[in-house]
């Protein structure tokens, strides 16, 4: 019976570790270059295989929360600085603490020309270069070649640097849409990038599937706090029974 207690409970917080996650990716299901998260289980028996013998009882619990890193949703949106990696590949995004990756790659340019994200960070261009637009170019009229070279009235101002990692699972998130290697690993440039401008990659969120498994954990934390109701009402009637 006491099994059965423990099986509930970790069945009650199970769901509750799916639950934030798919409440996490929903709120970032518009966001470019968001990958999404998911959890993997692992059994009870399996988590204490180690510290005990006998029957532990049935049970699941979080083992950890990974990353999807398959491609989103291409949209063409038309916008110049709007541009999206065909196949593998990061863009260099420089930050105060140093560089990160991304597969956002909706850009604009600051007030001093330069190239940079949403949150004002410059892009890394070839060699880890600034890009900076010359004055009076406007970004309309940027234009961004499928290697990543930038030219501004027919000149070249750098090209974007664009890498590879040979284990993206490796990557941990720094930032809604912002990752960084966890194990060391030196990213690789990429030799011959894809890239295509007047595009935006969307996150890899399926919302559907989100909500779909939305209900299935209400459903399922529904299910274990019946269960550990029942279990605790039998066990407080067993008590008192042998009391009385």
């Amino acid at each position: 019976m006491l099994s059965g207690m423990y099986s509930a409970a970790m069945g009650i917080e199970a769901a509750q570790v799916q639950q934030q996650v798919i409440a996490e990716n929903l709120a970032h299901v518009d966001v470019p270059g968001y990958r999404a998260q998911f959890v993997v289980f692992e059994s009870f028996a399996q988590h204490y295989a180690a510290l005990t013998s006998g029957d532990v009882g049935r049970g699941v619990q979080p083992r950890a929360v990974y990353r999807d890193f398959s491609t989103g949703h291409v949209k063409h949106t038309e916008r110049s600085l709007d541009v999206a990696i065909d196949g593998e590949g990061w863009f260099a995004i420089n930050t105060p603490e140093g560089v990160a990756y991304t597969r956002n790659g909706v850009f604009f340019t600051d007030d001093q020309g330069t190239l940079v994200t949403a949150a004002g960070y410059p892009v890394r261009g070839n060699g880890g270069a600034t890009l900076q637009v010359p004055p009076g170019i406007p970004a309309e009229k940027l234009i961004i070649g499928q290697d990543g070279t930038i030219r501004a009235g027919g000149t070249a101002i750098g090209q974007l640097d664009v890498f590879r990692f040979k284990d993206p699972d490796q990557l941990e998130a720094v930032g809604v849409a912002l990752f960084r290697p966890a194990g060391g690993e030196v990213p690789e440039e990429v030799a011959q990038p894809r890239v295509m401008q007047g595009y935006r990659e969307l996150s890899n969120v399926s919302a559907t599937s989100e909500l779909i498994k939305m209900l299935v954990g209400v459903r399922y934390h529904e299910a274990s706090q019946k269960a550990l109701t029942t279990l605790s009402e039998a066990i407080s009637d067993h008590i008192n029974a042998q009391g009385g």
